[in-house]
């Protein structure tokens, strides 16, 4: 980017007043022979021109800058005359007759460059958005050249025109060149505000490594120069503690970048004080993360909508195919009940478009053809004959199904009454009874739902309590119940082949429950162990019954015959069991006289697994054995219950609630949660294990257990003896079902656990102790090593300096020596006696001084220190090195500013050959220069040790 600023046009009156001062000039160093003096001289011209006159305009050029009089000079000159001539002629700097020549001047003088604002940078790779400062140049055809503010002065009235450029900032074009070392071909290159170059601070360090704080730093710039103009006192003071709090956040990015972000929005805010319509980067980012919000939230919104339409086509499909179907059916039927009728064609049209549409699945096309076949044959007259027929058939039917539901009904009665009576202490006849009287209120007045419904629960009770194939027996239907022969083997009219391989699962008692386990990989748990004995993995069981209509009963002495595996969750899937190659469950159950009553398909599935070995036989549980396993069980329960009735047990219980099926164990516990747990966690019950995984125990009050019993929130109940008694008697008053688990947790058994729980967390803490003991110990150790390690090192690093003190400190002070000749020289391109060449040896520290020159920096002070002192390899050969740190301080009389800087420089003497080789300097905190100069040249300290 180019700028050019036009000189102002010059006025004539300066041409007019060089000519007249040439010509008094000419005239005045021409004499006479007759020696006039001045006096006469002063009064040929009116006493224009006096030698008090002169002197006092010679005093006020004097005063005038060197810049200002260099650019009136070269005003002048380009008109054909001289400051001197206009000192002779009377003209003071003020003279309104070269005012076009000091406006000139001041326009270039009092030019404010831009610094620090964003430039486009094209490279072979891609463009770059960086950051450029604006600087005076001169040059055409697109090629300029960098020159300083005294230079453009002259160019104003020896070019006619003044020209400024943008250049892009030296720490911008290293974080671009890093940009595109590491693959980056285009993009926004963060810089901060100012020249990292110059950075002496913690916080700048920090700014300047961090393209993060770069992009805050520089927008917070943007801002603060569109402040110019618009003074404010207290925005100043604000914008000072602002900056104090940003630096002393020391490098503390997280620190950094909040100081920065407030500092922003605070100027965002004063800008849009002034009018200014400012969007900071943090509040574009808020916006557009609003934006991506919003959108988010209607596509959302959309997909929502677009569910409901799917889920809403969906039910209308499905209700309309049903509808569709149904309208089939009853058409299709119609016909058959008047095959002449005259619209027969239409309807089997109707009938066959309705099918086609519920082939395609189309819910247009479904409910236009359901609105076609109705139109086609409901308004039809033949069609309400049709419908009364139908209604009678109908009719006949539910009294064909009645009379099958009443007949089914008086056989369960008789043979309940027939079983209560013969055994009226069992708990079969103690549930029968109720089913027996609500038979009893059916019969009377026969209701076919209500008969469904009794018969179905009686079918459930006997299947229960293993009576299903009593009753069948009672029936006399023995074509319809295979029975045993009279060996109790196989019934003899099922046509099944029995083999070695099955024989367990045909042979015997029909009302045994046999258990088989998988001996496939598709076992989700069961394995058999080194010693051959079968193990359930996590100590989980799945089961699967092998009947398509299996009742509670079987479940317990599922879980009754499994009793002796300890396992902690029996999973029963509620589904029956069927088999598409191996079983995928660890146990299949069946009670063998209702599987030899399904269907052959059904049953030749798990036969077909037997034979293949997919399925082995575990154990055989008969009724007997089921039934004193229940017995004894139910046994203990009536006892624990006694006992915590009569305040007997010493200790706490568990009950279980039938009517929760799934959820916590809620309990009425005061202290020693931690025992309570583990004890319960070591039962070996499936149903406890079950109810154990949904949240550990809490301590609660029996009122608050009882209350959350009534909203359904526990499947099952744990508390002392004390609060249980309290709690069965609301349970009876509230009518709540409940079941006790039989054993116990006794005080002693509570006060065992405490005891090793404490003796474990005792443990714990000795061995942490120990632990902690161990690592003092290596600390202290630790610490005396490093003590001594510190020491030694000391010792040497003081004997290698005592030795090689002098010399070092000679060869690190010729280095030192020329570079401050340099400095203080000015820059001057060599120093020294030998015409040391510092710009070559050490061209950063170089370029950074005459960089600092040309803005103005004066040297305040030079000083340096020996940083390091040894040997270097070059070429096979040991030579002297040396490394100094030199510190410059700098003043800035425009700016009222001091600045510190601190380079690192160094280098091999060749003694040999009378020369010295390899420099290098770097800024001090770029550590990392020094240290690869070091390694490059296998540097050898005998100054410092590490």
């Amino acid at each position: 980017m180019r700028t050019m600023f036009q000189q102002p046009p010059r006025p004539s009156t300066i041409l007019g007043l060089v000519t007249v001062l040439s010509f008094v000039l000419d005239f005045v160093s021409a004499g006479t022979a007759s020696a006039q003096d001045a006096n006469s001289i002063a009064n040929m011209f009116g006493g224009i021109i006096g030698a008090a006159i002169v002197e006092q305009n010679r005093t006020e050029w004097r005063r005038l800058s060197g810049d200002d009089r260099a650019c009136i000079a070269a005003g002048v000159e380009r008109e054909g005359g001289s400051i001197q001539q206009l000192i002779a002629g009377g003209v003071s700097p003020n003279d309104e007759r070269i005012a076009a020549i000091r406006q000139t001047c001041a326009s270039v003088a009092s030019r404010t460059l831009k610094l620090n604002v964003e430039c486009s940078i094209n490279t072979p790779q891609g463009t770059f958005t960086s950051r450029c400062d604006e600087d005076f140049s001169e040059g055409d055809g697109g090629v300029s050249t960098r020159v300083s503010r005294a230079d453009a002065l002259k160019a104003a009235f020896t070019e006619g025109a003044v020209h400024t450029s943008l250049y892009e900032r030296r720490d911008a074009i290293a974080r671009r060149q890093q940009m595109m070392t590491s693959g980056v071909t285009s993009g926004q290159v963060a810089v901060p505000n100012f020249d990292c170059a110059k950075a002496r601070m913690p916080t700048e360090f920090a700014i300047c490594s961090s393209a993060t704080l770069s992009k805050l730093d520089a927008e917070y710039g943007d801002l603060f120069r569109r402040q110019h103009g618009k003074p404010d006192p207290a925005v100043a003071k604000q914008v000072t503690k602002q900056f104090n709090d940003r630096n002393a956040c020391g490098s503390s990015e997280d620190c950094i970048r909040r100081n920065m972000e407030a500092s922003i929005e605070f100027m965002a805010r004063t800008l849009r004080k002034h009018g200014d319509d400012v969007v900071t980067t943090l509040e574009q980012a808020r916006k557009t993360a609003q934006a991506e919000a919003a959108q988010a939230e209607a596509e959302r919104r959309q997909a929502a909508d677009a569910e409901r339409k799917e889920a809403d086509r969906k039910r209308r499909l499905v209700s309309g195919t049903s509808a569709t179907k149904e309208l089939v059916e009853q058409a299709s039927d119609f016909l058959k009940y008047d095959p002449r009728n005259p619209r027969m064609l239409t309807i089997a049209e109707a009938i066959a478009s309705a099918n086609a549409a519920l082939s395609n699945g189309e819910l247009d096309q479904i409910e236009a053809a359901q609105t076609t076949l109705s139109q086609a044959f409901r308004d039809d007259p033949t069609f309400a004959k049709y419908l009364a027929a139908r209604a009678e058939q109908k009719s006949r039917e539910s009294a064909r199904l009645m009379g099958d539901a009443v007949k089914l009904a008086e056989q369960q009665k008789r043979f309940l009454v027939s079983y209560i009576a013969q055994n009226p202490t069992s708990a079969a006849a103690a549930s029968s009874i109720g089913l027996v009287k609500r038979i009893e209120a059916i019969l009377p007045h026969p209701d076919l739902k209500q008969l469904r419904e009794a018969t179905a629960a009686v079918d459930a009770a006997l299947r229960q309590y293993g009576l299903q194939d009593n009753f069948l027996l009672s029936m006399n239907a023995v074509d319809d119940k295979p029975h045993a022969d009279a060996e109790g083997g196989t019934p003899a009219n099922l046509d099944i082949v029995t083999t070695d391989h099955n024989r367990f699962l045909l042979d015997g008692s029909l009302g045994d429950l046999v258990l088989m386990y998988t001996a496939a990989p598709s076992a989700p748990h069961v394995v058999r162990n080194l010693r051959g004995d079968l193990v359930f993995g996590q100590g989980i069981a799945s089961v699967c019954i092998y009947e398509k209509d299996a009742g509670t009963a079987i479940r317990d002495r599922i879980q009754v015959a499994l009793a002796k595996y300890a396992l902690k969750q029996l999973l029963v899937e509620a589904a029956p069991c069927g088999f598409d190659g191996a079983p995928s469950v660890d146990i299949v159950a069946v009670e063998r006289g209702v599987f030899l009553k399904q269907d052959p398909a059904y049953a030749a599935g798990l036969l077909n697994e037997v034979e293949t070995g997919h399925v082995k036989p575990l154990l055989s549980v008969t009724d007997a054995q089921a039934e004193t396993a229940i017995q004894s069980v139910e046994t203990k329960r009536k006892q624990l219950e006694a006992d915590i009735d009569h305040d007997a047990l010493d200790g706490f219980a568990l009950l279980v609630l039938p009517a929760v099926q799934s959820g916590p164990i809620c309990g009425a516990l005061k202290a020693d949660l931690a025992a309570h747990e583990a004890i319960l966690g070591r039962i070996a019950d499936p149903a406890v294990g079950r109810l154990r995984a949904h949240q550990a125990l809490e301590s609660n009050s029996a009122d608050d257990v009882f209350a959350d019993v009534q909203r359904s929130r526990c499947a099952a109940v744990y508390a002392s003896a004390v609060d249980l008694k309290l709690l069965l008697d609301a349970f009876r008053r509230e009518k709540i079902a409940y079941q006790l688990f039989p054993e116990p947790v006794l005080n002693k058994q509570l006060e065992t656990e405490n005891a090793a729980i404490a003796s474990g967390k005792a443990q714990d803490e000795r061995e942490a102790l120990e632990r902690r003991r161990q690592a003092d110990e290596q600390r202290r150790l630790q610490a005396l090593r490093n003590g001594d390690e510190a020491n030694t090192q000391a010792a040497r690093q003081a004997a290698l300096r005592d030795k090689y003190g002098k010399i070092a400190a000679a060869s690190a002070a010729l280095i030192a020596n020329e570079v401050k000749d340099f400095v203080i020289a000015g820059g001057a391109m060599k120093t020294g006696d030998v015409g040391v060449n510092v710009p070559a040896e050490f061209p950063a520290l170089a370029a950074w001084y005459v960089d600092q020159l040309k803005d103005r920096w004066e040297l305040q002070s030079v000083d340096s220190d020996l940083d390091d002192y040894g040997a270097a390899a070059w070429k096979g050969r040991a030579l002297e090195a040396a490394l100094t740190t030199v510190r410059v301080r700098l003043k800035n009389r425009v700016l009222g500013d001091y600045r510190d800087a601190c380079f690192e420089v160094g280098r091999l003497v060749d003694h040999e050959f009378g020369v010295t080789r390899d420099p290098v300097d770097a800024p001090c905190q770029d550590t990392a220069a020094i240290a690869s100069w070091k390694v490059g040249h296998s540097f050898s300290s005998v100054w410092k040790v590490e």
